[in-house]
């Protein structure tokens, strides 16, 4: 950048910050925001304010395991039409945070009746962006939306108008390890944010016996090992910020990199699908944890237990991808095959649909509203004990030609 125009993140008073997340996970992101050093932590809808400073940014996007993005908040106005919107992003100084020659992108979420094109909020940010620059400076920056210099992120909703930098680029949830996926993957943000859900603290066995692509293990398998989340990226923007301490950001890089513990657990991930225990071997190798995490071929029916006591998690197919005809006998067999081989596990089920939740005929001891992309979803516990066995009779034997 020419002109040595201020670091974004340059503010009096402590850096405030709005990291977002998903629906379900505020509260958990909330703990990891704290447990890095954050202050005045304050979880709202998809989203958790605090108060940092630079290495604190740095570190949230090395570490957090359930955030999506960290952005600088620079103001909130309201908005009913586009004179309004034009004047709020006026408003901002950005020749504080933009040289002539630099370059800067806008994105962001809009819901307003009073702008019925969603892209033309971000084309109203960008006018008045470069208008502001060519009064005061003279000159005007360019638009890169592969690889800004700085990015604008709007949050547009109703009749409000939120403008933040953007720190992280694209998702979080993006770690940079997974090389294959399946037809329905889950997302490294949601399988992070449902093991911590569990509370599985690594010293009893975790296992998924529908992996998929082996999110879940992984994701569990960073935790256990200490590795930063953000360690697999191979650039932040910030890092493009004018007065970026890179000796410390590199210093810090590494740690996340680096900093892997033992574990002395079994991390299993199982599925029927040889396809699917391929494309979690590849990514595993790819994150580089094909040591940590054992892998089976194997149907839930017939895979047994590591131990006499653990966490289970896992994503099953949903109704959508299950004929509607088949969707009640797989979760009954779910039921049947957890009440007679998991005794003394926790099992931890995403369902998408109530008719999932009723059918696999077990009782939940806790509920947590989650959204798997657009898909309101329950994340269910249940306590396996003997005494589970029971509700209603005796578990029935699994019907011939199981799924599981």
């Amino acid at each position: 950048m020419t002109d040595h125009p201020h670091s974004p993140v340059s503010m009096p008073g402590g850096l405030p910050l709005v990291v977002t997340t998903l629906t379900g996970l505020e509260h958990v992101l909330a703990a990891e925001l704290t447990s890095l050093g954050a202050a005045a932590v304050e979880p709202s809808r998809r989203a958790v304010r605090c108060l940092g400073d630079e290495l604190l940014l740095y570190q949230a996007n090395l570490w957090l395991r359930t955030a999506i993005k960290v952005l600088v908040p620079l103001t909130s106005f309201p908005v009913r039409s586009r004179e309004d919107l034009y004047a709020g992003a006026s408003a901002i100084p950005w020749e504080d945070h933009l040289g002539p020659n630099s370059t800067f992108a806008v994105r962001g979420f809009v819901q307003a009746e009073c702008f019925p094109n969603t892209h033309f909020p971000l084309l109203v940010v960008k006018d008045a962006v470069v208008d502001r620059l060519r009064k005061t400076r003279g000159g005007r920056p360019s638009i890169d939306l592969q690889r800004p210099d700085l990015e604008l992120h709007l949050h547009l909703a109703e009749d409000r108008c939120d403008l933040a930098i953007n720190s992280s680029g694209e998702s979080l949830a993006r770690r940079g390890y997974r090389i294959t996926q399946g037809g329905a993957p889950l997302g490294e943000t949601l399988a992070a944010g449902m093991v911590a859900l569990t509370g599985w603290d690594g010293s009893t066995p975790l296992v998924d016996p529908m992996c998929g692509s082996g999110t879940i293990a992984i994701e569990a398998a960073l935790l256990a090992t200490g590795i930063g989340p953000g360690s697999f990226r191979k650039e932040f923007p910030f890092q493009r910020w004018p007065g970026h301490r890179r000796k410390e950001f590199s210093e810090l890089r590494e740690e996340a990199r680096t900093a892997r513990k033992k574990v002395s657990t079994t991390i299993l991930a199982a599925d029927l699908s040889p396809t699917a225990t391929r494309k979690t071997r590849q990514n595993l190798q790819a994150a580089g944890l094909e040591k940590v995490v054992e892998v089976r071929t194997c149907p839930f029916a017939e895979l047994p237990p590591p131990s006499t006591e653990g966490t289970l998690v896992c994503n099953p197919p949903y109704g959508e991808r299950l004929q509607l005809e088949q969707l009640g006998l797989f979760y009954q067999e779910l039921g049947n095959t957890l009440k007679q081989r998991w005794n003394g596990y926790t099992a931890w089920i995403l369902f998408g649909g109530r008719e999932a939740l009723r059918s696999i005929g077990l009782r939940t001891s806790a509920r947590v509203a989650l959204r798997n992309g657009e898909l309101p979803c329950t994340f269910a516990r249940f306590d396996l004990y003997e005494g589970s066995r029971r509700r209603g009779g005796e578990a029935a034997a699994s019907p011939p030609g199981s799924q599981l």
